[in-house]
């Protein structure tokens, strides 16, 4: 019936700003600051009026693959439920097999779940970092410039192709890896911000190994406090890392001196969830964790305001004060885009009341320390 009613047709010459004007209905003001047009789009009509369009990019990876992006799929939010978007993202992909593309990719917020099913159901498969890079090496790199995955936090890689379907299973062995890459990532690109700030002691073993705690500590709590919630309610969830959030955060250093937390989070196993329907577990998971990690740097703050602690432990629990400030401003405080992937976004969206008390919680941080 929807296949009956709209047209999937190619972008005529003079309709860019009817495409402007729904991409600004459809999307937050930030999110618009990211568009780009292509010589490859599609709109979906409807009895003469556009209401939709998708994006769509070609480019070559190493050894002369032909790849192709779904960049970006939209509707008028008047029309949204209508199955418009599986349309689009079933005749753009339709497109680019016509191009020549033998792998297609697209990119998309991890609890996104209702764009993410237009690509399960296209038969797209979800990439982590280590799958990426089995499957196509340094060719990751052209892939993450032409789909802006270098900074484009907590948002996943999806892929069509035979190459990535061999690789596409998430098991133990990659949840380790990911869970010690974004520990041994956040040591490394905080000790850059520490060299670009012109810290001395930056390479140090004592440095080195205070970040190391630091972050296995708060990291260890955060993912043990969720990990508690979805045993007591017999779900299984996955770590995921947010290898793009590492990639923004190793340029803020390198080019800043700056140190931007990207720790990741736990989502529902498989790729057939639905956000709504586990909402209010994700909800109590980010209540207990940012709850959890409150108290420890509540601990830590106490601890150095009343000379609790001996001189030789002073620098460094100030230095777990500051990264466990900053993680909770991301993971808390910060609710929409771009950090629409941390804790904060799902407590807004379970209970806007404890989020706001929990934000209120961290103020003080900034006036009593």
């Amino acid at each position: 019936m929807v296949g009956q009613s709209y047209k999937i047709r190619a972008m005529r010459a003079g309709e860019k700003e009817i495409i402007k004007l729904i991409m600004k209905d459809a999307f937050p003001f930030l999110m618009r600051l990211f568009f780009s047009f292509s010589n490859n789009i599609l709109v979906a009509e409807r009895n003469g009026e556009i209401v939709g369009g998708v994006i769509l990019k070609v480019f070559l990876l190493p050894k002369s693959i032909k790849a192709g992006l779904v960049s970006l799929i939209f509707c008028s939010p008047r029309y949204s439920g209508q199955g418009i978007g599986q349309l689009l993202a079933d005749e753009g992909v339709k497109c680019l097999e016509k191009e020549g593309c033998s792998d297609i990719f697209a990119c998309v917020e991890g609890d996104n779940t209702g764009s993410s099913k237009l690509f399960v159901t296209s038969g797209f498969n979800r990439l982590s970092l280590l799958q990426q890079i089995k499957a196509y090496g340094f060719g990751c790199l052209p892939i993450w410039f032409h789909s802006y995955h270098f900074f484009d936090i907590g948002h996943f890689m999806w892929s069509k192709s035979s190459r990535t379907a061999q690789v596409s299973n998430t098991d133990k062995s990659n949840m380790l890896f990911e869970l010690l890459f974004i520990i041994v990532a956040h040591v490394t690109i905080f000790s850059i911000a520490l060299w670009r700030q012109e810290i001395e002691d930056y390479s140090s073993v004592e440095s080195i190994l205070t970040l190391l705690v630091c972050f296995s500590a708060f990291y260890e709590t955060r993912y043990s406090a969720m990990l508690c919630v979805a045993w007591a309610n017999n779900i299984k969830y996955e770590l995921r890392m947010w290898e793009s959030g590492l990639s923004l955060s190793f340029c803020i250093a390198l080019l800043f001196g700056g140190g931007m937390v990207s720790p990741g989070s736990l989502y529902p196993r498989g790729n057939n969830w639905k956000y709504h329907e586990h909402l209010q577990h994700l909800g109590v998971m980010a209540l207990v964790s940012s709850a959890c990690l409150i108290g420890a740097v509540w601990t830590i703050g106490g601890l150095i305001k009343f000379n609790l602690l001996p001189s030789m432990y002073l620098s460094s629990f100030e230095t777990a004060f500051s990264i466990g400030v900053g993680l909770l401003i991301l993971d808390v405080v910060l609710p929409f885009f771009p950090f629409s992937s941390f804790s904060g976004k799902r407590l807004w969206d379970w209970n806007k009341y404890i989020w706001g008390i929990l934000s209120l919680s961290i103020v003080p941080f900034f006036i009593v320390f």
